[in-house]
């Protein structure tokens, strides 16, 4: 994981917070990297933690549960190492676009509320 971060920020990916703690319905999830603010988050995933029937399901639940938290998840095997430039111009794109739909809704929300005091 530490590789994958380092990668990713010295291509100018933000900083991201660390194993970042989300309530879910389960129970708190530890995400990898993530980006709070933006709600994005990367799973760096090694092949032998996730192989097998139940941690396939648990692997599908939680990301179902983060995504009905509003949260985007992008998954990384670890034979993505040498993807990294790819990697980061991708997540870079993900927040550019998660910054726009929310000023998409902030805009939608101001817009509303003009049009409701009239």
């Amino acid at each position: 994981e530490t590789r994958f971060r380092l990668g990713l920020t010295s291509r100018g990916v933000p900083e991201p917070d660390l194993q970042c703690p989300v309530e879910c319905r389960s129970g708190w999830r530890y995400l990898d990297l993530a980006w709070p603010w933006a709600r994005v988050a990367a799973e760096y995933d090694g092949f032998l933690p996730h192989t097998g029937r139940r941690a396939f399901a648990a692997d599908r639940l939680r990301l179902r549960e983060l995504a009905d938290l509003g949260w985007e998840v992008r998954v990384y095997p670890s034979a993505d190492l040498g993807r990294l430039n790819e990697i980061a111009a991708d997540m870079c794109a993900l927040f550019a676009r998660r910054a726009a739909g929310t000023r998409r809704a902030q805009l939608l929300r101001h817009g509303r509320r003009r049009n409701s005091a009239t």
